[in-house]
């Protein structure tokens, strides 16, 4: 059965206050998804970790 996983993606509208990101151009282009997860690792580790834990539960 396919399965779709998503993580963290803020939309380029929009600001996440806990989250310190500068100010870009077209934000729609910059860091976002997995963008921002693979330049702030300490977001994405958690994400990984719960996909891994919740395949082990099956």
């Amino acid at each position: 059965m396919p399965l779709i996983i998503r993580t963290l993606d803020v939309g380029g509208d929009k600001e996440l206050p806990s989250i310190d990101i500068a100010p870009e151009q077209n934000p729609f282009l910059g860091q976002r998804a997995i963008r921002l997860c693979l330049a702030r690792p300490e977001l994405f580790q958690p994400q990984l970790r719960a996909i891994l834990r919740a395949g082990f539960e099956r």
